[in-house]
């Protein structure tokens, strides 16, 4: 069986989460995959780390690949991310040798064969992507913001199946850069907004077990969206309310099977011990 090739993108401080994700996949996946991780700026101590699951999974092949992010470094950032989420960009250019591939967030657990995913019917369409949760929150509201059609369906971009083939061609690429450059006071998702205008309405809307952005019991994937994240947090703001992040257990469960454990856990102590307010909070929202 031909191996599943599945893309993410990290730079030195998100290597770590991609273990994870990739260690959750491996875990709950019966096929052979291939990771390619698209290197912005990996330590070679944690890409040692990461090549490591190879041996603990016998289904998992990793591929760091270097990029030149020459074509996107002054493409606007929102200030907890960097650059690297504009590698999804580069994808059909860097992986000429795929006709298809999956394409994950590294703030991913994977619940369930993602192979399921893979054997999704595009339909004919260079994309498919799951309803962002955002888009059916009026104060949030990305289409007016936008200026998408109200009938038009707005996608969360940290899981995608993408056909290369389509995506390819080079007018593309320059079409997201003149979105970009039309639309940079207005864009709040970064590369997840310049995707929405330009597949507005032409992509392959897919089930939301694929990127459950909140709890499910049928969860392919769960994205764990937003700043709060379960490294740090035990809970999220939503509507101006805190609220329990559920599956953090879940998070931590694919931790230990990495060698960022002992990391990732002092981190969380650090972070909270230097913010008292999430120490208690997280204590509260912890059962």
């Amino acid at each position: 069986m031909n191996k599943i090739p599945i893309c993410l993108s990290a730079d030195e401080k998100y290597s770590m989460y991609c273990a994870v994700n990739i260690a959750s996949i491996c875990d709950n996946t019966m096929s052979d995959c291939m990771f390619y991780i698209l290197d912005g700026g990996i330590p070679q101590t944690n890409k040692l780390k990461i090549k490591s699951l190879e041996t603990k999974y016998k289904n998992c092949q990793i591929e760091f690949i270097p990029v030149d992010d020459t074509p996107v470094s002054n493409l606007y950032v929102r200030s907890y991310l960097s650059v690297a989420t504009y590698y999804r960009f580069l994808i059909p250019q860097i992986l000429t040798h795929l006709k298809k591939c999956i394409y994950l967030d590294c703030d991913i657990v994977t619940l369930g064969d993602i192979k399921e995913l893979y054997d999704e019917d595009l339909s004919g369409y260079a994309i498919g992507a799951v309803q962002d949760i955002i888009d059916q929150e009026v104060k949030e509201n990305p289409k007016e913001r936008l200026s998408l059609d109200i009938n038009s369906i707005y996608f969360n971009a940290g899981v995608l199946l993408m056909d290369l083939e389509q995506l390819r061609p080079k007018i593309v690429f320059d079409s997201f850069l003149k979105i970009e450059k039309q639309y940079r006071n207005r864009l709040k998702c970064c590369d997840q907004d310049i995707l929405n205008i330009y597949y507005n309405k032409n992509f392959k809307i897919i089930d939301k077990k694929y990127n459950a952005m909140a709890p499910r019991s049928d969860s392919i994937i769960r994205h764990f969206i937003g700043e709060l994240k379960p490294w740090i947090s035990n809970f999220y703001i939503y509507n101006d309310k805190l609220t329990k992040l559920g599956d953090v257990d879940k998070f931590w469960y694919y931790a230990k099977k990495t060698p960022f454990y002992d990391t990732l856990k002092e981190e969380y102590e650090n972070f909270t011990n230097a913010h008292l307010v999430f120490k208690q909070l997280n204590k509260k929202f912890a059962n």
